[in-house]
């Protein structure tokens, strides 16, 4: 009974995470417009970060011959995550030529 019970859930729980997904996507949770203000934040703020070669940004300055993107775009963050660089490159806002180098 308990075999039965567990393959009869393997089925079933896919089926309802399906329409519940289904569901929540049929209606967007953001407005247009909010969605468009939202990735326009994140434009400008990944902008922010961009550090090209040579460039300096308070007493640090790129020595490497690539872009680079720091935390926070002013360097007061002392570390770089790779959560960090997840997040900017996400939402396809870094050129692929930038991240490929």
């Amino acid at each position: 009974m308990i075999a039965s019970l567990r393959n009869n859930m393997r089925t079933l729980i896919p089926v309802l995470l399906g329409s519940t997904l289904a569901a929540f996507a049929a209606e967007p949770v953001l407005s247009r417009e909010d969605t468009e203000f939202l990735r326009e934040q994140a434009r400008r703020m990944v902008e922010a970060a961009r550090l090209g070669p040579g460039q300096a940004s308070g007493k640090w300055r790129n020595e490497t011959p690539y872009t680079v993107r720091v935390p926070g775009g002013n360097m007061g963050y002392p570390a770089f995550w790779v959560r960090d660089a997840v997040m900017m490159l996400g939402a396809d806002l870094v050129p692929a030529e930038e991240v490929e180098g």
